[in-house]
């Protein structure tokens, strides 16, 4: 892409199957990179515990990037690893889309979503392969990744509770998007994307979406920790 710039410099990569934590961390470690990838000038690695797979061989190391805290334990469970995400205050997303003339829609929270780049604007989204939302996706093709305001509170337990259809019931609240795919009214932000590319990664599709059009209002979001819908409170 013209004028773009790697975001890492070539000269602080070597290959390796493992990622260095730097020097003088609290309990500083290296960590089995099982994968990598580039997207958009961007650098991914997929990170694992344990003895690295004998298949690695392409895997990079950057030197310093991070520092691990200790974890007790020679693997973590999928229950312990969900835990650990819950204790993490994390935005409440509605993902929308239009499939064979009907709304679906799923609700995650932003650990589920994080930036793949910003030129051009995507999203990656991980979702477990045997969801039903998961399939939908793969065959509408796109989606709607709705940041919910807290004015939202109780349209997200309808989703949540009684399902998409009574969640859509309050239809004052959407509006369609360019892709087809529900948007929300006054959400803090809307992304309207179109699936790109998917991976399988473990259990879950990690998702591409690339943002076809955005959406923002001056709105708090509603968060999610620990089980629990939650507020922000509001400055003295």
């Amino acid at each position: 892409m013209t004028g773009s710039k790697p975001a890492l410099p070539l000269r602080a990569m070597r290959p390796a199957s493992l990622v260095r934590a730097p020097r003088g961390g609290v309990h500083s470690r290296q960590i089995p990179c099982i994968s990598s990838t580039i997207f958009q000038d961007n650098l991914f690695l997929c990170l694992t515990r344990g003895r690295p797979p004998a298949r690695v061989q392409n895997a990079m190391t950057l030197e310093p990037i991070l520092t691990v805290g200790q974890i007790s334990g020679q693997n973590i469970l999928a229950d312990d690893f969900r835990s650990a995400l819950h204790q993490v205050p994390a935005a409440v997303v509605i993902l929308t889309t239009r499939l064979a003339g009907e709304d679906r829609a799923q609700t995650v929270t932003a650990t589920a979503i994080c930036a793949g780049s910003a030129e051009p604007p995507s999203l990656l989204i991980s979702l477990r392969e045997d969801a039903s939302f998961c399939r939908e996706l793969g065959e509408s093709g796109v989606v709607a990744v709705n940041f919910v305001a807290q004015e939202h509170h109780e349209m997200v337990r309808s989703f949540v509770e009684a399902g998409a259809a009574e969640g859509f019931a309050r239809s004052a609240c959407w509006r369609r998007g360019t892709t087809g795919a529900p948007l929300l009214n006054k959400s803090v932000v809307s992304m309207d994307c179109t699936l790109i590319h998917s991976q399988r990664q473990g259990a879950n599709i990690v998702y591409t979406a690339q943002v076809q059009t955005l959406h923002t209002a001056d709105a708090e979001g509603l968060l999610y920790r620990g089980g629990l819908l939650r507020r922000l409170e509001s400055g003295a």
